[in-house]
């Protein structure tokens, strides 16, 4: 899937977490989860490098989600006139400030 198919995506699987029912000891009770998406391009020339960045802007997605509250998804998609891989340290803070990551997120 693509990283614009994320908002439906999040959504299906945190609904269909919600909905299910488990049963406990004393009583049953349902689930909230938070998530992190993220692109991967594996038209590359090293499948390995853009699994490992894929992984790496999913965390931080994560904890963006995180520190907005519990139920979150966030998600972040590469600018698509930068499809160069990033070089050195994945600062997202900077890549979002500069504009080559465009944050995705469930509506507050």
């Amino acid at each position: 899937a693509h990283i614009e198919d994320a908002t439906g995506h999040c959504e299906a699987l945190a609904s269909r977490l919600r909905e299910t029912r488990f049963e406990g000891p004393d009583r049953d009770f349902s689930i909230t989860c938070s998530m992190g998406a993220a692109g991967l391009d594996l038209s590359g020339d090293d499948p390995s490098q853009a699994f490992d960045l894929a992984l790496k802007v999913a965390d931080a997605a994560l904890y963006d989600a995180k520190t907005r509250g519990r139920n979150r998804w966030a998600g972040f998609k590469r600018r698509e006139s930068d499809r160069e891989p990033f070089e050195g340290s994945l600062d997202v803070p900077e890549l979002i400030a500069s504009g080559a990551l465009e944050p995705i997120r469930k509506p507050d």
